[in-house]
């Protein structure tokens, strides 16, 4: 039997803390899946949030070329496209678009990348324009986690 396993966490920087919390949970994350991917070349890590790889860029910027090192060798896959990950019940159509239009423009500058996977794993709705708006900035698959 083959078993395929790609790498993700789902972090809310904001949700229960303060701001800073969360950004260094992210980059504890980011690290520890840096060192997965150094210490077993087969595995492959993905993770969404354009503010999330900013503020590894802006406070690690050792870490952030790990970052960019992996997404190179393939090890690490960038996914999702947004700023981060919204409560899909409240933002206007505008207001997705602009989140994948600021997200993907930041992957597309800093890592030469374009997500080509919606992610919204914690999303508590989905509403019925988020397949339109998701071919139209160039997602052509879903992932999601909620509602189960």
């Amino acid at each position: 039997m083959i078993v395929h396993m790609i790498g993700n966490s789902h972090l809310d920087p904001v949700w229960l803390w303060r701001w800073e919390a969360g950004v260094d949970e992210a980059l504890a994350t980011f690290r520890s899946a840096a060192d997965r991917c150094d210490e077993y070349p087969e595995f492959v890590f993905t993770r969404g949030e354009a503010w999330l790889y900013r503020q590894v860029e802006l406070l690690d910027p050792a870490l952030f070329e790990r970052v960019r090192a992996l997404v190179v060798r393939g090890q690490w896959h960038i996914t999702g496209g947004q700023v981060v990950q919204p409560d899909l019940n409240v933002p206007t159509d505008s207001g997705l678009r602009r989140q994948f239009l600021h997200g993907l423009r930041y992957f597309k500058e800093n890592f030469g990348a374009n997500p080509t996977v919606g992610y919204n794993v914690d999303s508590f709705g989905h509403p019925g324009t988020l397949p339109d708006i998701l071919a139209s900035m160039g997602l052509n698959a879903y992932v999601f986690g909620r509602p189960t």
